[in-house]
């Protein structure tokens, strides 16, 4: 059976990278990063961080599994997972540079109802299953508190969320860009580097 890994990237502005497919006769479509294991992958998550570093070269903390989907020969498997560092611009995956293939834009949307009504996120399956998890609240705070137990934030000062209501944000490499009525605004970089971790202090013995 054929299996398949993606990712549904979070960021620390609450939110979701998407990729924009635009293919010639086909009205234009977005999909999840990610793409088939391969023999040589050691596990489905190793698979999927090598697909995030193909596509946008980026990495990612996964969190969970989200949903699987299956048919008679392929399996489908969408990840929960918290983006750090991507860059579009230095994307290496054999599919970008293939004839036929048509054109791919990473762009960013809010994880909201609003966010995912506005694009055509396909499988359908996957979006209905996305729009139940913000229903129900299990795409932010308790699995940004997984993340942020091992990576704390780094001070008070925190970036507002790139995307404007419901429309997607074009991402040009490391450096975010929101355009807004009548400008167009760059977001710092070093909001998407990797945070510092900080171990816990040692166990005490009782005595």
């Amino acid at each position: 059976m054929i299996e398949r890994v993606r990712a549904v990237l979070v960021t620390a502005d609450d939110t979701m990278l998407v990729i924009r497919r635009t293919r010639p006769g086909i009205p234009e479509y977005w999909v999840l990063p990610g793409g088939g294991v391969e023999p040589s992958d050691t596990s489905r998550e190793a698979a999927l961080h090598r697909e995030i570093h193909e596509e946008i070269a980026g990495k990612a903390d996964i969190i969970r599994l989200l949903h699987t989907m299956e048919s008679d020969d392929e399996r489908q498997l969408f990840y929960l997972a918290r983006i750090t560092t991507w860059s579009f611009d230095d994307r290496t995956g054999p599919e970008f540079s293939a004839e036929g293939r048509g054109e791919y834009a990473l762009e960013e949307i809010p994880v909201t109802m609003e966010g995912l009504d506005g694009i055509d996120l396909k499988p359908d399956e996957i979006a209905h299953a996305l729009r139940g998890a913000i229903r129900a609240g299990s795409l932010e705070s308790r699995d940004r508190s997984a993340v942020e137990s091992v990576n704390p934030p780094s001070g008070p000062d925190r970036a507002e969320p790139a995307s404007q209501g419901g429309h997607p944000v074009p991402v040009s490499g490391r450096t975010r860009r929101t355009r807004g009525p009548g400008d167009f605004a760059l977001r710092d970089p070093a909001a998407h580097s990797p945070l510092p971790f900080t171990p816990p202090p040692p166990a005490t013995a009782p005595p």
